[in-house]
């Protein structure tokens, strides 16, 4: 699994053995979509036809312009989407699949009034998310026009609205079918369930660089470079005390670039690694040039 930190030159890999003869297996295809469990994740969400509040059923092929609601089952207009402690702001969103947690990454947005203990009944209506986003494409009308796999939801916000609360993002996956009209492009939905460790490649993207996920390992990049001397800025790497070090699992990082392989850290034990003056190429290490990657390796015993 290759994960891209937001140096372009900086890719960061994570290797998982199997530990204590346990292997994970992938669950068979079922009428819901897994995701990883991150920390930002509250649920899926589910589907209804704003005119008349019945269920769009799962698949159901969908206009970019159809009116759409977001509930928290199938059938309920009663209940909310509920907001987690510390929401400061609450969006609709359209955004690539694995990079839901990342606002950066969106396509498209709305925002919205948050109306505590949550949303009741939000409108995700793709063709009503009217602030473009940072993400390519970018708008709900270039996005419309690119056919390919995205996700649909409801974002709770925190830290002036640059991160996702913990606990407040839901979504579904949609499959776009798109078209040069924009409102003829169509969708077809799936709910999805947070399950197994949390992916690596959701801090590695956040914003601010502070984001750390629970499981067994993480990584967490900074927003930007800090100087030549240190073009990855302050990269660290998190093996979480109730994964890796609670099982007494060992484990090592290792750096890897042109001219250069060195081991950084070793394990067991839970600890944050600072692996800044070792991602090149900087001016006191010039071997270190070209793409650099930092490779975790869980091993058992």
């Amino acid at each position: 699994m290759s994960l891209t930190s937001v140096r372009p030159a900086v890719v960061l890999a994570a290797v998982a053995a199997a530990v204590g003869g346990a292997l994970l297996v992938a669950p068979a295809a079922s009428a819901l979509d897994v995701v990883p469990a991150e920390p930002a994740v509250g649920g899926t969400l589910y589907l209804a036809n704003a005119d008349d509040g019945t269920d769009y059923p799962v698949g159901a092929s969908i206009g970019w312009n159809d009116p759409v609601l977001a509930l928290p089952a199938p059938g309920d207009l009663k209940n909310r989407l509920t907001a987690p402690p510390g929401a400061e702001a609450v969006v609709t969103f359209v955004g690539p699949q694995g990079r839901e947690s990342d606002p950066t990454s969106w396509n498209a947005t709305a925002p919205w009034d948050l109306t505590p203990p949550g949303q009741w009944m939000a409108d995700v209506t793709p063709y009503h998310l009217i602030a473009p986003g940072n993400g390519t494409p970018s708008g709900t009308n270039a996005t419309a026009t690119a056919s390919g796999d995205y996700s649909l939801g409801v974002a709770y916000l925190t830290a002036g609205g640059q991160r996702v609360a913990p606990g407040g993002l839901f979504f579904v996956h949609i499959h776009l079918t798109g078209n040069a009209v924009p409102d003829k492009a169509t969708y077809t939905w799936t709910p999805v369930q947070a399950t197994g460790l949390a992916a690596g490649a959701g801090a590695s993207r956040a914003p601010t660089g502070q984001q750390q996920w629970p499981g067994l390992l993480s990584f967490v990049a900074p927003a930007s470079a800090a100087t030549t001397d240190d073009p990855a800025g302050a990269m660290v790497v998190v093996v979480d005390a109730g994964g890796a070090a609670a099982s007494g699992t060992g484990w090592t990082v290792v750096l890897s670039a042109t001219g250069v392989t060195r081991t950084v850290a070793t394990g067991p034990g839970a600890r944050t690694v600072d692996a800044s003056t070792t991602t090149g190429p900087t001016t006191t290490d010039p071997t270190t040039t070209g793409p650099t990657t930092l490779t975790l390796t869980l091993v058992s015993g």
